[in-house]
């Protein structure tokens, strides 16, 4: 058996010593700062690169994305604030704020239709305000001296005779606060879908 392990030991321990040579042969101290003159080397050549390398990326990221974000600030206010809203002596929003809920979707259905939905925003309109009518939900106080100051201000806008009848039917309903004053304005939004889509379409 002897010999076998000596043998063994012949054939195997040159090629360990050789396969170890490197780390082994070594002194502990010197093998730990090469290892780490190594690690610090690789790093700083890695950073050197990053820093040859990486601004241009980061540059033209930097300016993609604030080209993305100025297009989409840019689309985002043209479908919050639409020019549909804005062509007008006044905007829509200088009204629809002092109605309730009901009364100001219904306005602003009037007051777009003919640069949006068509007649779908009419009927949208005269949804709301037979809501209005059925439910009652708490309107805001508008004086007499206000309600005028809307219609004048309404009636600046440039809006034909049809059309600004159902708007200022809404804004006197506003100040009336009654049921004879809402269904004058649900027929004043028939006769305006009569007018554009014909007398079949009004209901």
């Amino acid at each position: 058996m002897k010999p076998a392990t000596t043998a063994y030991t012949q054939i195997l321990k040159p090629k360990q010593t050789a396969r170890c040579a490197d780390l082994q042969d070594v002194p502990k101290q010197r093998r730990l700062k090469i290892e780490r003159a190594t690690t610090s080397a690789a790093t700083n050549a890695t950073k050197a690169n990053l820093t040859r390398q990486q601004p241009t990326r980061w540059k033209n990221g930097a300016k993609s994305l604030k080209n993305g974000a100025t297009k989409g600030n840019d689309k985002m206010k043209d479908n919050i604030n639409p020019n549909h809203y804005k062509t007008r002596k006044h905007e829509c929003i200088e009204f629809t704020r002092l109605l309730n809920f009901n009364l100001g979707n219904a306005f602003k259905y009037i007051w777009r239709f003919e640069h949006k939905n068509g007649k779908e925003d009419l009927e949208k309109a005269l949804w709301y305000l037979r809501d209005q009518i059925g439910n009652r939900p708490v309107m805001p106080i508008i004086t007499l001296p206000g309600y005028d100051l809307l219609a004048d201000k309404v009636e600046c806008c440039g809006f034909e005779h049809a059309h600004l009848n159902a708007l200022d039917a809404v804004l006197y309903a506003a100040f009336a606060k009654n049921y004879e004053s809402l269904r004058v304005a649900v027929n004043r939004v028939e006769r305006l879908i009569e007018k554009k889509y014909g007398k079949e379409n009004g209901k």
